[in-house]
């Protein structure tokens, strides 16, 4: 991600189409083990491992911390639209991509990936597919220009600014050659292009305290400088607090990292305090107040036709798109309920099994005849 107007090392010619030299995504892809892994990458990586093997585990944890959060943001069905900046190639080693964890189940939801990375870009068009239509969309763009982001032609209309958004940067700080400043800037002017309710999610490397941590660390650096991927920063907590403006953080900068989401080795302790994961809630924008058009069981059954016992326990199971209201009680998009029925329907038309049973026709009133 480059300062605005402000080239980096990371950026190729304008049209050059392809691009040899090292870069961050690159990067990443060879300590992950990537298949699209160079062997400008490899080597370095390779080189790298002698002096700091815990290299390669930073990365799946760096991965499947992103992915914890996006998973529990995810079963919050009112967040319908996700934005990634700086994805990196698709179906890496350590964790899902984000259009695994949020669409399944919900056919109104949208997954935005933007990155700067023409190579990316493509690959990522080619394999980031689903079988709904249109809910995945790539775009090449400058991921520190949000406002030309928003006017971009090809999610003109496709993207609702007025509904909250959930809005991923991934490692893309960990990585980013501009100042603690320029970074807290891009920042606020992303915070202000969204509403109230959404939330943003990014991972970051806590500058250690502890000496032994501090000698690791330096050495990574260290052994970084003079090669195209010599951005990595370490950051205090207060930088790191200042990338959240306008937001709440009731979790604070996590480390902890559920252990169902580890893949391979256990990552090291001192690797568990460098990464920190940050998940902040929009609650100060300039933005108007969100419009909820969210329905109660009454409301639901009514037009699908279930009962309000049958859609609390297809909501408990995960099977319908719910959220809860401030007393707990089961709220739902009745679009999207409806068109989760239809496609039930549908497979039931087929004799295909539908994941949940259909709602039953009421039955017909009786008739006194005496």
């Amino acid at each position: 991600m480059a300062p605005a107007s402000t080239p980096t090392r990371r950026r190729r010619a304008e049209g050059s189409g392809q691009d040899d030299r090292l870069n961050w995504a690159h990067f990443r892809e060879a300590a992950l083990g990537g298949k699209d892994a160079r062997a400008v990458e490899r080597e370095l990586v390779a080189k790298l491992e002698k002096e700091f093997p815990e290299q390669r585990r930073m990365f799946r944890r760096i991965e499947a911390g992103q992915a914890q959060a996006v998973a529990r943001l995810a079963r919050d069905a009112r967040l319908r639209q996700w934005i990634h900046c700086g994805p990196g190639y698709p179906m890496t080693a350590a964790a899902e991509d984000t259009h695994e964890l949020v669409l399944p189940r919900h056919p109104r939801r949208k997954v935005l990936y933007v990155t700067d990375d023409q190579v990316i870009a493509a690959h990522s068009r080619a394999l980031r597919k689903v079988g709904e239509p249109d809910q995945i969309r790539v775009i090449s763009a400058d991921l520190g220009q949000p406002e030309e982001i928003r006017r971009h032609p090809e999610i003109d209309g496709w993207l609702d600014w007025s509904q909250p958004i959930v809005l991923l940067h991934g490692d893309a700080w960990i990585h980013y050659a501009g100042t603690g400043e320029q970074a807290a800037g891009i920042m606020q002017r992303w915070v202000d292009q969204l509403v109230n309710g959404s939330y943003t999610v990014s991972t970051h490397l806590l500058r250690p305290d502890d000496e032994t941590a501090s000698r690791r660390a330096a050495v990574l650096t260290e052994r970084l400088e003079g090669t195209p991927v010599d951005t990595l920063q370490f950051r205090t907590r207060e930088e790191i607090a200042a990338l959240f403006p306008k937001q709440e953080m009731p979790a604070g900068l996590s480390h902890d990292l559920d252990t169902r989401l580890r893949r391979g080795p256990s990552v090291q302790s001192m690797l568990d305090a460098w990464v920190v994961d940050g998940v902040g809630h929009v609650t100060e924008s300039v933005a108007p107040e969100p419009a909820s058009h969210w329905i109660g069981t009454d409301e639901a059954s009514r037009i699908t036709g279930y009962t309000k016992r049958q859609l609390a326990s297809l909501a408990r199971k995960g099977l319908v798109p719910s959220s809860r209201d401030p007393r707990g009680r089961y709220e739902f998009d009745p679009d999207e309920l409806l068109e989760l029925v239809a496609s039930w329907k549908q497979l039931a038309a087929q004799n295909l099994k539908p994941p949940a049973p259909l709602p039953q026709p009421a039955p017909a009133p009786t008739v006194d005849r005496a």
